[in-house]
């Protein structure tokens, strides 16, 4: 019962001691730690708590990446748990244990449900698109976190079909000859989508970019209790949570089958940016 060597992995008892007195939870409550803790976590637990049970995850100083990634989800869950489809935020804190190392961790509520099943068919997808519509908070309730401005990625970033036009050499970077010829033929149509782009993206609402089946769990008391976690925000339309949806399984399903339909590299680019990190205001 409660925290013990095992599941503190390394890290003091009185840490555990802290996590638990903070939950209002006993000495005695039982804990269980987590095999799939995540990449970036010392160690995660699920803790009985009196009000419901908790997921904890604690990362150390040690790596200041890790470190500075769960201050800035913790900042993020703090300003968006009273939203539905949102993680909720019980506690939080750190602890500096002899030596110097600071321990920090993070308290949401425990989600009884389950993963989208992969591959994504029937009615999950049907489930997992009504939650990507229903993720509607505004970006604006997020401050002190770093949030992808989308427009602002399309127009300093999208802008290949310009180069392939001022650069006929480009073109021949597409390495396909089909897919070259195609878009020679449409080069003028391109660039225009590639000038409308960032005029698409603009928007207010918060958006999840890494909006995937690893993301996101079924509540077991039915879809109206379904949650995103592990959010990398942006500032958008409100569609754009479902496109990565769609982005994600499509890049899954093109792991396991060569010849499955690529994605759009320049609209999965400015979509889901490549550091994905929740970061705080530097």
């Amino acid at each position: 019962m409660g925290f013990d060597e095992n599941s503190l992995n390394g890290a003091p008892p009185a840490l555990g001691e802290q996590i638990l007195a903070s939950l209002g939870a006993e000495p005695d409550t039982l804990v269980e730690r987590l095999r799939a803790a995540g990449t970036r976590n010392l160690f995660a637990a699920r803790v009985d708590a009196p009000n419901g049970p908790a997921f904890v995850k604690v990362v150390a100083n040690t790596n200041a990446i890790h470190s500075d990634a769960l201050a800035a989800e913790t900042a993020f869950t703090r300003q968006v748990s009273h939203y539905s489809r949102m993680p909720v935020w019980r506690a939080s804190g750190s602890y500096r244990a002899q030596g110097g190392v600071r321990y920090s961790w993070l308290a949401t509520d425990w989600i009884n449900g389950r993963r989208p099943s992969v591959p994504l068919l029937g009615a999950d997808a049907e489930r997992l698109a009504v939650l990507a519509a229903q993720v509607t908070p505004s970006a604006d309730v997020v401050t002190n976190v770093s949030v992808f401005n989308l427009a602002k990625l399309a127009k300093d970033n999208f802008h290949g079909w310009k180069l392939a036009n001022a650069q006929s050499s480009h073109l021949q970077s597409l390495g396909d000859e089909v897919l070259r010829n195609w878009a020679q033929a449409h080069l003028h149509k391109l660039m225009q989508a590639e000038e409308d782009g960032p005029a698409l993206l603009k928007g207010s609402s918060l958006v999840h970019l890494d909006a995937g089946c690893h993301n996101a769990f079924f509540d077991e008391r039915g879809p109206e209790y379904d949650r995103f976690i592990d959010w990398a925000p942006g500032r958008g339309p409100q569609w754009v949570t479902a496109v990565n949806v769609m982005l994600l399984e499509a890049q899954r399903r093109k792991l396991y089958d060569e010849n499955d339909d690529a994605t759009d590299g320049g609209l999965n680019w400015i979509v889901r940016p490549p550091n994905l990190a929740l970061t705080l205001p530097r």
